[in-house]
C-alpha cells in the first residue's frame, strides 16, 4: 500500500432486524468515527459473506476491528447456556471466528473490542465466564449502566508495564467506562494479560508474537474524543495498519 493512502479497516458488521424495513447489515457510528479520527477508511463488512470469499478479504484490507455485540455462543468453548446468556448469532460467530484464523495467520493488525476481546480469546482456545454478576458476586458492576451515556466512566484499570496496550494508552492506569456482563476467564494460546479492572475482571489481553493484536473490554470508541489516551490507542493501531 502506497504511504500516501489511508488504511482500510474492516469492520465486522452485526446483522439487525428491521419491523418498518429489510434487515440491514450495520455498526455504530463511533467505531466509524474513531477510525477516522485516528487516521483510517472504515468499510463495514457482513457476516453473511462467503467462505470461499474470506481470505480475499483478508488480502484487500489493511487492518481489522471486531466491536461489541451478543454473546457468543458457549458451545465454541465448551460450556453450557444459561439464562444469562443474550444476543447469540450463529453467522456471527462462524464467520469471526474463520476470519480471525485467516487475520492471525497473514499477521495483519487486529483490534477487538468487548464482544471482539471475547472472540478473539476464543478462537485461540480461551474460555469465558459466562455472566459475571452470577458468577462473581463480589465484582464490580461491569454491565451497562441504562440511565446513564455509554461514556460513563464507572472503574479503573491497571494496564500491564511493557506491554502493547501500554504503549498505545502512554499510562499504566486508566478509567473507564463498561458495557459487558461476560469476560475472559481462561486466556488463550499465545495470549498475555494487559489489563485488568480492581476487581480482577481481565480487560485487556494481547498476542506479542504478532505484528498488532490487542483485545479491549471496555468501548474506547465512546471515549475517544474526549481522553487523549483513547484517541492514541486508535492512532497506534491505524499506525501499525500502515
Amino acid at each position: 500500500m502506497s504511504k500516501s493512502l489511508k488504511p482500510l479497516i474492516a469492520i465486522s458488521g452485526v446483522y439487525r432486524k428491521n419491523k418498518q424495513r429489510n434487515p440491514d447489515h450495520g455498526m455504530s457510528k463511533t467505531y466509524i468515527q474513531a477510525i477516522l479520527a485516528g487516521g483510517g477508511i472504515p468499510v463495514i463488512l457482513p457476516n453473511t459473506l462467503r467462505k470461499r470469499d474470506w481470505p480475499g478479504l483478508v488480502d484487500r484490507f489493511d487492518g481489522f476491528v471486531f466491536a461489541g455485540g451478543g454473546d457468543v455462543d458457549p458451545i465454541h468453548y465448551g460450556a453450557e447456556k444459561t439464562a444469562d446468556f443474550y444476543g447469540i448469532d450463529p453467522k456471527r460467530d462462524k464467520f469471526e471466528l474463520g476470519m480471525l484464523e485467516l487475520i492471525l495467520a497473514s499477521n495483519k493488525p487486529l483490534l477487538a473490542i468487548c464482544r471482539g476481546c471475547q472472540v478473539l480469546n476464543v478462537c485461540l482456545g480461551g474460555t469465558l465466564i459466562g455472566d459475571i454478576k452470577s458468577q462473581h458476586p463480589g465484582a464490580l458492576k461491569h454491565d451497562w449502566y441504562p440511565d446513564f451515556p455509554r461514556e460513563k466512566l464507572v472503574h479503573r484499570l491497571k494496564v500491564t508495564p511493557g506491554s502493547l496496550l501500554a504503549e498505545c494508552l502512554g499510562c499504566s492506569e486508566v478509567n473507564t467506562n463498561s458495557l459487558h456482563h461476560q469476560s475472559v476467564l481462561q486466556l488463550g494460546e499465545g495470549l498475555l494479560l494487559s489489563a485488568s479492572a480492581e476487581d480482577g475482571i481481565i480487560e485487556g489481553i494481547e498476542l506479542p508474537q504478532k505484528r498488532f493484536v490487542l483485545g479491549v473490554q471496555w468501548h474506547p470508541e465512546e471515549l475517544f474524543s474526549s481522553d487523549p489516551a483513547m484517541l492514541k490507542l486508535f492512532k497506534e493501531f491505524v499506525a501499525a495498519c500502515h
